[in-house]
């Protein structure tokens, strides 16, 4: 059965919208919504630029599955053209679906979408004893039970540092390796028991511990970080000149790489200018009707027509 992503409340949409606006003369066509989901913003976009086209990606089967759905609802299809696969991978798949479009706007929302968190069979949330699967395409790769149940210690310590920031994961670590020894580790309620026998939920504390682990375990599942930065950099060889590229995301580490690629970007031979020195976050309001908005950011760096000259001679201080 599919699940309904009608439902969704897109992030920071004003913000997007702002964004596109301020930075954008009117004679932008085209539009690409790294991530479809329940199509919030793909939608919105539409909606609030009545001459721009889309072409939308995802690799959830549910999304696409909805989406095409709504789409001919609302009768849109000659509009946005939503497509099947990883983001990262959206110069193959415009490749193999015979479009060379060049977008004047990108958009890209890293974050996990409620819907996988609120669907139980997922294995995303620890609120429901479910597989622990965590893919977001959940016809092919490792599950976060395969990695659970076969990778080392040290390979364990390493995805809690890098993708968690849990620096004291030696104790959840031996707990994991003497439970598997005796029987796989093989749904969310499983690992969340080991995790709660090393850290108990404290009380007045509003992060559970399971937080960073399950986080972790769904960055490592889907290669996320590794994700970003292949897409970013596409995206900066693709992106029109004059042409905006955004990202929207939910986790320090997310934030501190887009941040760091927009700035390699900013620095390299292709003229980009960074917009948001500093990200922009969600109002107050918009937490209070939605709070998974919370934690996001959103980043955006423009393609320029000229890169910023540099002062050629280097200022030395006057010895008194």
């Amino acid at each position: 059965m599919i699940n309904n992503y009608t439902a969704h409340q897109p992030v920071l949409f004003d913000e997007v919208i702002s964004s596109i606006k301020d930075n954008l003369s009117d004679d932008y066509k085209m539009a690409f919504d790294f991530t479809f989901g329940g199509g919030g913003h793909s939608f919105g976009l539409l909606e609030n630029f009545p001459t721009l086209n889309l072409i939308s990606f995802d690799q959830d089967p549910e999304a696409l599955e909805n989406g095409w759905r709504n789409i001919a609802a609302k009768n849109l299809g000659e509009r946005i053209k939503l497509l099947s696969g990883n983001f990262s991978q959206f110069d193959n798949v415009l490749r193999e679906n015979q479009i060379t479009s060049n977008p004047d706007v990108i958009l890209m929302d890293l974050g996990v979408s409620s819907h996988h968190f609120d669907s139980p069979g997922r294995g995303f949330s620890f609120r429901f004893d479910a597989p622990l699967d965590m893919r977001m395409d959940f016809l092919k790769g490792q599950t976060a039970a395969d990695i659970i149940n076969s990778f080392s210690a040290e390979e364990l310590k390493r995805i809690f540092i890098d993708f968690g920031e849990i620096y004291n994961s030696e104790a959840l670590i031996e707990r994991i390796m003497i439970k598997r020894q005796v029987s796989p580790i093989l749904t969310t309620f499983d690992l969340k028991e080991l995790v709660y026998q090393t850290w108990a939920p404290k009380k007045g504390v509003k992060i559970d511990p399971c937080t960073q682990v399950f986080q972790a375990l769904r960055m490592e599942v889907n290669q996320e970080l590794k994700v970003i930065e292949e897409v970013i950099k596409k995206a900066a060889r693709v992106i029109r000149p004059n042409g905006i590229i955004m990202a929207i995301t939910f986790h320090s580490i997310e934030d501190r790489t887009v941040k760091n690629l927009f700035k390699e970007l900013e620095e390299g031979e292709t003229p980009f200018q960074i917009v948001t020195k500093k990200p922009i976050i969600p109002s107050e309001q918009e937490i209070s009707n939605n709070k998974r908005s919370r934690s996001a950011k959103l980043r955006v760096i423009k393609r320029v027509s000229e890169k910023k000259k540099k002062n050629k001679y280097h200022q030395f201080s006057r010895k008194e």
